[in-house]
């Protein structure tokens, strides 16, 4: 470890050099020794990890060309993004299209993603991540935090361009509920919000809870907002109410 670090002190060119060789040099060790835990996990839990043999042809690959296997990862990347894009989650209520988002960053790398549903509002588009919930008033914390995370990636997207047209983007996370009347959302103003709470009968607690999801909205630029499942118009009034 100590030669490591001394190598890296002296390395003379930039980080993206160094992760491009640290990359072609270890992979395949790291992904034998990723087949040798598996196997090694396997055994003592029990429990049936990834078919061994996939793993062996990811090697075989590597061992072959690092850029093939990079060339083979997207590949099923972009197919487990066109299984996702004809699924619905049942942690869904949805309303609008779902939509497949290709994300290339400044090295020219692809990562492939959906989204739930997109709105488009003249030249606003809005990329919405939906969190339902079928017997509570709001989906379960891990649930929202899940929706954050892909709300912070879409929040640092630096252009979103659909077919050829550059389009100013909102990230949008929708929680949705069968036990809530109306909605709100992080653009609501106190007495609205005040009234929501009240006529559902929210608990403090849940109550603080809206609050700092709202608040952690706010801080990020993404638009969050809680309705009635039942009442599907109610999302197109929040998206006017926002852009107004």
């Amino acid at each position: 470890m100590k030669e490591r670090i001394e190598e890296l002190s002296q390395y003379k060119l930039d980080a993206l050099h160094w992760n491009l060789n640290e990359l072609n040099k270890n992979l395949l060790n790291i992904a034998e020794l990723s087949k040798f835990h598996y196997k090694k996990i396997s055994k003592r839990t029990g429990v049936e990890m990834h078919g061994e043999s996939g793993i062996t042809d990811r090697i075989n690959v590597i061992r072959e060309s690092v850029s093939k296997f990079q060339s083979n990862s997207r590949e099923l990347a972009s197919s487990a993004q066109y299984r996702e894009y004809h699924t619905t989650q049942p942690k869904e209520s949805v309303i609008e299209d779902k939509a497949t988002i290709t994300i290339k960053n400044y090295l020219g790398g692809f990562y492939y993603f959906t989204v739930d549903e997109v709105l488009l509002s003249g030249t606003n588009l809005f990329l919405i991540e939906k969190k339902h919930s079928e017997k509570a008033d709001l989906p379960s914390i891990a649930d929202i935090k899940d929706g954050l995370v892909k709300m912070m990636l879409y929040t640092n997207f630096s252009q979103v361009v659909v077919s050829d047209k550059h389009l100013s983007h909102y990230p949008t996370l929708g929680l949705t509920s069968e036990h809530i009347e109306g909605y709100c959302h992080n653009h609501s103003t106190e007495s609205e919000l005040a009234s929501f709470f009240s006529l559902n009968k929210f608990a403090k607690n849940k109550i603080e809870t809206v609050r700092e999801l709202f608040k952690e909205g706010g801080k990020n630029n993404i638009l969050i907002f809680l309705m009635d499942s039942r009442t599907p118009r109610f999302q197109n009034v929040i998206i006017k109410e926002f852009i107004q």
